[in-house]
């Protein structure tokens, strides 16, 4: 189970390295969780993973989409917007711009009636 990053507190080349190794699996754990509970049509447990998964790398933008895409197709568009807007909130303040796949999925999100 991971509890947060790996010695968190020692700053040699070795532990950061092992963090990152131990940060990555962790990350890829929390989006095949996600896929698997969305798969089953447990869609709020899959954002809920994936929220796990933005709170530790919060400029995966890959982690957005599929949350906006699984609130679309269970028709609940203010969610959707909520994490459009928590997106556009964090890139706000830093000079990143957001993905062609975020403007994508934002244009269906206004499409919709």
């Amino acid at each position: 189970m991971y509890a947060g990053p790996f010695l968190g507190e020692c700053y040699s080349e070795w532990a950061e390295m092992r963090r990152r190794e131990l940060e990555n699996g962790h990350l890829r754990i929390l989006f095949l969780l996600a896929d698997h509970h969305a798969a089953r049509g447990d869609t709020s447990r899959a954002a809920a993973l994936l929220e796990k998964y933005i709170a530790i790398d919060p400029y995966e933008d890959e982690a957005y989409c599929r949350m906006m895409r699984w609130h679309l197709a269970k028709g609940n568009k203010p969610l959707a917007l909520r994490v459009y807007q928590q997106y556009m909130d964090l890139l706000a303040g830093n000079k990143v711009n957001q993905s062609s796949e975020i403007r994508e999925l934002y244009g269906k999100l206004v499409a919709v009636g």
